[in-house]
């Protein structure tokens, strides 16, 4: 087995509201003298670009050095998480895939998506939670919204308001919709296959906030 102690080279980020979370799938272990004797797969939830996959890579590197093994990062967005889980689950029960998430497809998506395509129980052998991160809300620079106020007074002026998330069920989603119900207005979700294509959107203008 890896030695499981922790790296100093890995420090997690000492913020609240995000979880990475390294899991395998459920598997019954075989004898590990010759592991790894093939490149490992990291199969991160989302798409190239956002925090899960920057984390991902941070580790991908470490793991290969420490191991000696080719560790390669997959990304399979989609669903909230929900299509890399399920390509983990699906994998074989061999050690040589691994996932990397953020809370959405393990904690949060059994309660608020309509359908999860596994049991992110006993589905997964959960291995570490990697690093916790900030949850920000952003405006486009052209929004007239500096402060949570602004954003209250415009959705009620308007009528309606479009805020986009890193997809359904994720923290970004969760944190829109209590914002809707504590102020009364018209915010309405729109769900992306991660925070990096958000973001790139937030940024040209397509949507106003995220």
């Amino acid at each position: 087995m890896p030695d499981t102690r922790p790296n100093p080279s890995l420090k997690p980020m000492n913020r609240r509201r995000f979880a990475a979370a390294l899991g395998a799938s459920a598997m019954s272990l075989p004898a590990w003298a010759s592991w790894p004797d093939k490149p490992i797969r990291i199969v991160v939830t989302f798409p190239a670009g956002g925090a899960s996959d920057i984390v991902a890579r941070v580790v991908a590197e470490q793991l290969a050095r420490k191991l000696g093994q080719a560790v390669v990062v997959d990304n399979r967005p989609g669903a909230g998480g929900s299509v890399g889980g399920q390509v983990v689950q699906q994998a074989a029960a061999d050690g040589y895939t691994l996932m990397l998430s953020n809370s959405t497809p393990i904690s949060i998506g059994p309660f608020a998506l309509d359908k999860q395509p596994y049991d992110p129980v006993q589905g997964f052998t959960h291995i570490a939670m990697i690093g916790t991160a900030p949850c920000v809300l952003m405006a486009n620079t052209a929004a007239p919204i500096r402060t949570i106020a602004d954003l209250e007074s415009v959705a009620r002026k308007s009528g309606r308001l479009d805020f986009g998330s890193g997809g359904p069920a994720s923290i970004g989603h969760i944190y829109g919709e209590l914002m809707r119900k504590a102020m009364g207005v018209n915010l309405v979700h729109v769900p992306y296959r991660g925070g990096a294509p958000m973001t790139t959107d937030l940024i040209s203008g397509v949507i106003p906030i995220g």
